[in-house]
Protein backbone atom coordinates (compact mmCIF):
# COMPACT_ATOMS: atom_id res chain seq x y z
CA UNK A 1 0.00 0.00 0.00
CA UNK A 2 1.47 3.08 -0.79
CA UNK A 3 1.85 5.71 2.11
CA UNK A 4 -0.55 8.85 1.62
CA UNK A 5 -0.72 9.81 5.43
CA UNK A 6 0.40 8.30 8.90
CA UNK A 7 -3.24 8.62 10.47
CA UNK A 8 -4.22 6.80 7.07
CA UNK A 9 -2.04 4.30 7.20
CA UNK A 10 -3.15 3.41 11.40
CA UNK A 11 -6.77 3.47 10.08
CA UNK A 12 -6.14 0.39 7.62
CA UNK A 13 -3.70 -1.43 9.39
CA UNK A 14 -6.30 -1.02 12.71
CA UNK A 15 -9.37 -1.94 10.72
CA UNK A 16 -7.43 -4.62 9.36
CA UNK A 17 -6.35 -6.14 12.72
CA UNK A 18 -9.95 -5.28 13.89
CA UNK A 19 -11.56 -7.24 11.00
CA UNK A 20 -9.75 -10.26 11.59
CA UNK A 21 -11.05 -10.69 15.37
CA UNK A 22 -14.36 -8.81 15.38
CA UNK A 23 -15.52 -9.18 11.57
CA UNK A 24 -17.34 -6.37 9.53
CA UNK A 25 -20.21 -5.85 11.94
CA UNK A 26 -18.42 -6.34 15.55
CA UNK A 27 -15.94 -3.28 13.87
CA UNK A 28 -17.08 0.32 14.59
CA UNK A 29 -15.38 3.31 13.20
CA UNK A 30 -15.32 5.12 17.57
CA UNK A 31 -13.10 1.89 17.91
CA UNK A 32 -10.76 2.61 15.15
CA UNK A 33 -10.25 5.93 15.50
CA UNK A 34 -9.64 5.26 19.08
CA UNK A 35 -7.49 2.34 18.56
CA UNK A 36 -5.44 3.69 15.68
CA UNK A 37 -4.59 6.65 17.45
CA UNK A 38 -6.03 9.16 14.43
CA UNK A 39 -8.50 12.65 14.80
CA UNK A 40 -11.96 11.52 14.01
CA UNK A 41 -11.99 13.98 11.94
CA UNK A 42 -9.22 12.49 9.38
CA UNK A 43 -11.50 9.55 9.06
CA UNK A 44 -13.76 10.83 6.54
CA UNK A 45 -11.11 12.80 5.05
CA UNK A 46 -9.61 10.24 4.13
CA UNK A 47 -12.62 8.22 3.64
CA UNK A 48 -15.96 9.83 2.49
CA UNK A 49 -17.43 6.57 1.68
CA UNK A 50 -17.12 6.00 5.48
CA UNK A 51 -16.96 2.24 7.40
CA UNK A 52 -17.65 0.54 3.99
CA UNK A 53 -14.39 2.10 1.80
CA UNK A 54 -12.22 1.48 4.59
CA UNK A 55 -12.96 -1.83 5.20
CA UNK A 56 -12.25 -2.17 1.36
CA UNK A 57 -9.01 -0.66 1.93
CA UNK A 58 -8.27 -2.72 5.02
CA UNK A 59 -9.06 -5.57 3.23
CA UNK A 60 -6.78 -4.90 -0.17
CA UNK A 61 -4.40 -4.40 2.47
CA UNK A 62 -4.43 -7.69 3.66
CA UNK A 63 -5.04 -9.75 0.28
CA UNK A 64 -1.69 -7.82 -0.45
CA UNK A 65 -0.01 -9.31 2.92
CA UNK A 66 -1.31 -12.53 2.30
CA UNK A 67 0.88 -12.09 -1.44
CA UNK A 68 3.75 -11.09 -0.13
CA UNK A 69 3.30 -14.50 2.33
CA UNK A 70 2.61 -16.60 -0.39
CA UNK A 71 5.79 -15.42 -2.08
CA UNK A 72 7.59 -15.86 1.06
CA UNK A 73 6.28 -19.73 0.86
CA UNK A 74 6.99 -19.95 -2.57
CA UNK A 75 10.76 -18.70 -2.13
CA UNK A 76 11.38 -21.15 0.52
CA UNK A 77 9.82 -24.09 -0.78
CA UNK A 78 10.09 -26.15 -4.28
CA UNK A 79 6.72 -27.00 -5.28
CA UNK A 80 3.47 -25.30 -4.83
CA UNK A 81 2.57 -28.40 -2.59
CA UNK A 82 5.13 -27.48 -0.05
CA UNK A 83 4.15 -23.42 -0.20
CA UNK A 84 0.94 -24.52 0.77
CA UNK A 85 2.00 -26.37 3.54
CA UNK A 86 4.36 -23.65 4.70
CA UNK A 87 1.38 -20.83 3.99
CA UNK A 88 -0.60 -23.29 6.23
CA UNK A 89 2.21 -23.12 9.00
CA UNK A 90 2.16 -19.29 9.03
CA UNK A 91 -1.47 -19.54 9.15
CA UNK A 92 -1.45 -21.52 12.06
CA UNK A 93 1.71 -20.02 14.26
CA UNK A 94 -0.63 -16.80 13.65
CA UNK A 95 -3.58 -18.44 14.88
CA UNK A 96 -1.38 -19.92 18.21
CA UNK A 97 0.25 -16.11 18.69
CA UNK A 98 -2.89 -14.03 18.45
CA UNK A 99 -4.77 -17.19 21.29
CA UNK A 100 -7.62 -18.23 18.72
CA UNK A 101 -8.83 -15.14 18.05
CA UNK A 102 -7.56 -13.65 15.06
CA UNK A 103 -8.87 -15.25 11.66
CA UNK A 104 -8.21 -14.22 8.40
CA UNK A 105 -10.02 -11.05 7.55
CA UNK A 106 -11.28 -12.09 4.15
CA UNK A 107 -12.90 -14.96 5.14
CA UNK A 108 -14.44 -13.18 8.12
CA UNK A 109 -15.64 -10.31 5.81
CA UNK A 110 -16.82 -12.46 3.24
CA UNK A 111 -19.27 -14.28 5.74
CA UNK A 112 -20.91 -11.15 6.22
CA UNK A 113 -20.58 -9.12 2.75
CA UNK A 114 -23.81 -10.68 1.42
CA UNK A 115 -25.17 -7.06 2.04
CA UNK A 116 -22.23 -5.24 0.05
CA UNK A 117 -21.21 -5.80 -3.17
CA UNK A 118 -18.13 -3.87 -2.90
CA UNK A 119 -17.16 -5.90 0.36
CA UNK A 120 -18.28 -8.86 -1.73
CA UNK A 121 -15.70 -7.67 -4.78
CA UNK A 122 -13.13 -6.82 -2.58
CA UNK A 123 -13.77 -10.51 -0.99
CA UNK A 124 -13.70 -12.53 -4.11
CA UNK A 125 -11.13 -10.68 -5.87
CA UNK A 126 -8.56 -11.29 -2.86
CA UNK A 127 -9.11 -15.23 -3.03
CA UNK A 128 -8.66 -14.88 -6.78
CA UNK A 129 -5.50 -13.36 -6.35
CA UNK A 130 -4.15 -15.97 -4.19
CA UNK A 131 -5.50 -18.63 -6.28
CA UNK A 132 -4.18 -17.12 -9.55
CA UNK A 133 -0.32 -17.18 -8.07
CA UNK A 134 -1.15 -21.12 -6.85
CA UNK A 135 -2.32 -21.89 -10.31
CA UNK A 136 0.28 -20.48 -11.97
CA UNK A 137 2.81 -22.12 -9.97
CA UNK A 138 1.06 -25.77 -10.65
CA UNK A 139 0.61 -25.06 -13.85
CA UNK A 140 4.37 -24.38 -14.10
CA UNK A 141 5.04 -28.14 -12.82
CA UNK A 142 2.66 -29.66 -14.83
CA UNK A 143 -0.54 -29.52 -14.04
CA UNK A 144 -3.21 -28.18 -16.76
CA UNK A 145 -4.77 -25.02 -16.17
CA UNK A 146 -8.36 -26.35 -14.99
CA UNK A 147 -6.46 -29.39 -13.15
CA UNK A 148 -4.72 -27.06 -11.28
CA UNK A 149 -7.50 -24.69 -10.27
CA UNK A 150 -9.48 -27.49 -8.74
CA UNK A 151 -6.91 -28.55 -6.76
CA UNK A 152 -6.15 -25.08 -5.51
CA UNK A 153 -9.79 -24.38 -4.64
CA UNK A 154 -9.61 -27.38 -2.92
CA UNK A 155 -6.39 -26.65 -1.11
CA UNK A 156 -7.59 -22.96 -0.24
CA UNK A 157 -11.00 -24.19 0.60
CA UNK A 158 -9.30 -26.88 3.53
CA UNK A 159 -7.25 -23.93 4.67
CA UNK A 160 -9.61 -21.41 4.98
CA UNK A 161 -12.29 -23.89 6.58
CA UNK A 162 -8.93 -25.35 8.95
CA UNK A 163 -8.68 -21.77 10.43
CA UNK A 164 -12.26 -21.34 11.03
CA UNK A 165 -12.46 -24.69 12.65
CA UNK A 166 -9.41 -23.85 14.69
CA UNK A 167 -10.68 -20.37 15.97
CA UNK A 168 -14.08 -22.73 17.14
CA UNK A 169 -12.38 -25.26 18.66
CA UNK A 170 -9.48 -23.35 20.23
CA UNK A 171 -6.92 -25.68 18.15
CA UNK A 172 -4.74 -26.25 15.99
CA UNK A 173 -5.73 -29.84 15.16
CA UNK A 174 -8.14 -28.67 11.73
CA UNK A 175 -4.61 -26.86 10.39
CA UNK A 176 -2.60 -29.76 11.84
CA UNK A 177 -4.88 -32.15 10.02
CA UNK A 178 -5.15 -30.15 6.91
CA UNK A 179 -1.46 -29.63 6.51
CA UNK A 180 -1.22 -33.34 6.58
CA UNK A 181 -3.60 -33.87 3.15
CA UNK A 182 -3.01 -30.85 1.61
CA UNK A 183 0.43 -31.89 -0.01
CA UNK A 184 -1.76 -34.91 -1.44
CA UNK A 185 -4.44 -32.68 -3.42
CA UNK A 186 -1.63 -30.62 -4.65
CA UNK A 187 0.64 -32.70 -6.09
CA UNK A 188 0.57 -34.09 -9.48
CA UNK A 189 -1.52 -37.70 -10.10
CA UNK A 190 -4.03 -38.67 -12.48
CA UNK A 191 -7.35 -37.26 -11.81
CA UNK A 192 -9.27 -40.49 -12.54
Amino acid sequence: MPKISDSKDRMVLKTAELLQKQGYSGTGLKQIVEESGTPRGSLYFHFPGGKEELAVAALEYACDAQVKAIRRAFSQTSTAAEAMVTLVGMVRDHLVNSDFSEGCPIATVALEAATSEPLQRTCSKAFETWTVLFVERLVAEGHTPVQAGERVLIALTMMEGGLLLGRAYRSTKPLDAVSSEIRRVLEIQEIP
